[in-house]
């Protein structure tokens, strides 16, 4: 009937309704979103040209790159160079998403359907090497966050509507620590490893909590 109708981010929902009288109304775009960045004086400059759908940029911790989700699904994970303003993929296999940055910039770790899945991978950030798996269990997990020496990753674990925060020592087994009969996730820990903020539904509503870490 129509292309390229409007998709929200993260969601299946699509702008569009249809009246009594049989007339369709939407909103137009499609994925056709930017990548900008925006300084403290909420200032936007774009920073490449494509429009696609992105969602989940994160930059590299030297700033000079960006790894994100391209959306329409199997989703992907492509890096942007910022100095040079190109593109290579990372993962284009399988659906795949939420990249997220080693400490030390060298490696990314990601969520993919490669097998079971979302189970959680990792590689080389220029992608010069096969993927690694780092964790393979039932439901889905999602990585969101590394310790400051990136010895330990804090990810999701469960299904869409029942999360919970797990950390994963690298080289040992995943233990839980937020597992609750709310939803807890997009963990973040504070540059000190002293203090996690995470999203939770536990007032029935998403807000944002912080608790000291590990304990």
């Amino acid at each position: 009937m129509v292309d390229d109708a409007f998709r929200a981010q993260n969601q299946g929902a699509v702008y569009f309704a249809v009246a009594q009288n049989g007339t369709l109304i939407f909103t137009p775009g499609g994925y056709a979103r930017t990548l900008v960045q925006v300084d403290r004086h909420g200032r936007r400059m774009p920073i490449v040209d494509d429009r696609l759908g992105f969602r989940g940029p994160v930059v590299s911790p030297d700033g000079g790159k960006v790894a994100v989700t391209i959306d329409p699904r199997p989703s992907q994970i492509w890096v942007y160079d910022l100095a040079r303003r190109t593109r290579s993929a990372f993962a284009t296999d399988h659906h795949s998403l939420t990249p997220l940055w080693t400490p030390d910039g060298r490696r990314i770790a990601y969520a993919t359907n490669e097998g079971r899945g979302p189970d959680l991978f990792w590689r080389a950030a220029d992608a010069g090497s096969p993927a690694e798996r780092l964790l393979a269990r039932d439901g889905q997990q999602y990585p969101a966050s590394w310790s400051r020496d990136g010895k330990l990753l804090i990810f999701s674990d469960g299904l869409p509507n029942a999360l919970d925060i797990w950390m994963l020592p690298l080289g040992g087994q995943p233990q839980p620590l937020l597992a609750t009969p709310a939803s807890e996730w997009e963990a973040q820990l504070s540059p000190n490893n002293r203090w996690i903020a995470y999203q939770s539904n536990e007032s029935g509503r998403l807000d944002v909590y912080v608790r000291p870490f590990p304990n």
